[in-house]
């Protein structure tokens, strides 16, 4: 018997019935990694992070476990340009825990970069995120279309599931072969930064952006019908298809964090790609994403000839975003703040130019989402990287 308390503790999933711990055999093609680059934060507590780790949902009548699964099929045509085959497979997952506290774009950018981690070691991305300071991730993606929800009927399959912590798992010898599965969360400040090392060995030489650009095209494609919906309904509401031209202009903590860039700064660096835009797209309208409303209204006084659009929350007032203050507000504002912030990452995505600075999350993954070449999206601090 495991009592609720510990397993929080653990960051395990339990039930109140017996648990029955079991042992899989693993898939005979096990890529050995050095995971002894890996620091240990003593903050987390190790000890015992691993265990049965069973989503369970009440077995449909007739259900039957398919012990025909092809993991090894699967496993082989498992790659970026078939990730379909990697959402398929079984027998080894990662499963990602959407952590309480971060940003919303900062999770997704970390999310994205392990699930190109779960490809290059042959494994199903498993997402849970009951947890999640945005809600839950089903509130804005199909989590089964895309084949990441850990949620099983209730069966052996399921409670023989045995997770281990990804960064506190330490292989005995080179020989030894990892476990099936996997268990990745922020926990604390170093959060993914131990897996970090080991993602830039591979990366060296390789598009990272391109790969990033893979799996979250994968990833938006799975966003479910009502937020497709909310998210074309403010597109419709701006005309955005008229527009070639957007900002995204960071305040809030993020000022705090980083060196303020002031806002006439964003407008002569728009200037620079109207004048060199061949296609003379430019209809006097640029699009503003932005978590503070003061900014629309200073663009205007310093560009009155322009028509600055945006969208605008209905429940509440943005003055700057601060990520203590989001989590407290009610969950039907943190809801739609989060539909904006989707409606807003979507224009960013299909404009022609965008003048933003890279040391926002927002602003990275931006450049993901965009199928442009890079250089259509002009930071004004930071290059991009991939965390």
């Amino acid at each position: 018997m495991v009592s609720t308390a510990r397993c929080k503790r653990l960051y395990i999933v339990c039930s109140v019935s017996a648990i029955v711990i079991c042992t899989f055999v693993t898939f005979s093609f096990q890529p050995y990694f050095d995971f002894s680059i890996i620091k240990h934060d003593p903050t987390i507590y190790y000890s015992t992070i691993s265990g049965a780790y069973c989503f369970a949902r009440e077995a449909p009548p007739g259900y039957v476990e398919n012990p025909n699964v092809d993991d090894a099929f699967n496993s082989q045509h498992c790659s970026l340009e078939n990730i379909h085959a990697c959402q398929q497979i079984h027998n080894q997952t990662l499963l990602f825990r959407l952590h309480w506290s971060a940003g919303f774009a900062s999770e997704l950018n970390n999310l994205l970069r392990v699930f190109i981690y779960t490809i290059k070691t042959r494994r199903r991305l498993l997402i849970d995120g009951n947890s999640w300071n945005y809600q839950t991730f089903s509130t804005y993606f199909n989590i089964s279309q895309g084949y990441f929800s850990p949620w099983l009927p209730s069966s052996s399959y399921c409670w023989q599931r045995q997770f281990v912590h990804l960064l506190s798992y330490q292989p005995a010898s080179h020989t030894e072969s990892l476990p099936e599965h996997f268990v990745i969360t922020r926990d604390t400040s170093i959060g993914f930064q131990a897996l970090y090392p080991i993602m830039e060995s591979w990366e060296k030489g390789e598009d990272i952006l391109e790969m990033k650009r893979k799996v979250a095209a994968y990833l938006w494609r799975t966003l479910n019908a009502e937020t497709r919906d909310i998210v074309e309904s403010y597109l419709n509401d701006i005309h955005s298809d008229d527009i070639h031209y957007a900002m995204h202009i960071r305040r809030g903590d993020k000022v705090t964090e980083t060196n303020s860039i002031k806002t006439r700064k964003y407008i002569d660096a728009m200037e620079e790609l109207i004048k060199k835009d061949t296609e003379k797209q430019w209809k006097n309208r640029v699009f503003v994403a932005s978590d503070d409303a003061n900014t629309i209204h200073e663009l205007r006084q310093l560009k009155p000839e322009w028509n600055f659009v945006r969208f605008v929350p209905k429940t509440v007032h943005l003055h700057g975003h601060e990520q203590g203050s989001f989590d407290k507000l009610p969950q039907h504002v943190q809801i739609e703040l989060t539909h904006i912030l989707l409606s807003e990452l979507e224009i960013l995505s299909r404009v022609k130019y965008v003048v933003c600075t890279f040391s926002s999350n927002v602003c990275r993954l931006t450049q993901v989402l965009r199928k442009q070449h890079p250089s259509t999206v002009l930071s004004l601090d930071t290059n991009w990287d991939p965390l």
